[in-house]
């Protein structure tokens, strides 16, 4: 049998050629094929995935190679600069999707969200009321 792109047993549909057609034809459209222990899988990789594209994304130019060469340069960046904003990113994240499920837990409301709730209305307040009182301090205080 050649193998095609484009080809998906009729037959018995969890035994499709493994291919990239049929990979994403099970992780999206047959929704059977999909289960939490590779939902959690797929997503982990993914996280991996774009925290070491964070990791080589900035200003100044950084080798991932540097780093595991021990180049006293990119040591520097990665520890200094890199690394701290991928934890904060990382923990950051975090706390805003552990805050949205309290929120949808104690509202007992799947749907809600900032916007919803009125919560985004205070925090505008919030910032206005801040850099109205903060404004006089950091312009007028030379």
């Amino acid at each position: 049998m050649p193998l095609n792109l484009l080809s998906i047993n009729q037959n018995n549909k969890s035994n499709c050629n493994f291919t990239v057609i049929s990979f994403i034809y099970n992780l999206f459209i047959n929704t059977k094929g999909i289960t939490i222990k590779n939902t959690k899988i797929i997503l982990i990789l993914i996280l991996i995935l774009l925290s070491i594209c964070s990791l080589s994304i900035g200003v100044q130019d950084f080798s991932l190679l540097g780093l595991f060469e021990a180049h006293e340069e990119d040591l520097e960046l990665a520890f200094l600069s890199r690394i701290p904003r991928l934890v904060s990113i990382l923990v950051v994240g975090a706390g805003l999707g552990i805050s949205g499920l309290t929120m949808q837990t104690i509202m007992n409301n799947k749907f809600i969200s900032p916007t919803t709730s009125g919560i985004m209305e205070w925090a505008k307040l919030g910032i206005l009321v801040a850099n109205l009182s903060l404004c006089n301090h950091f312009f007028f205080s030379y």
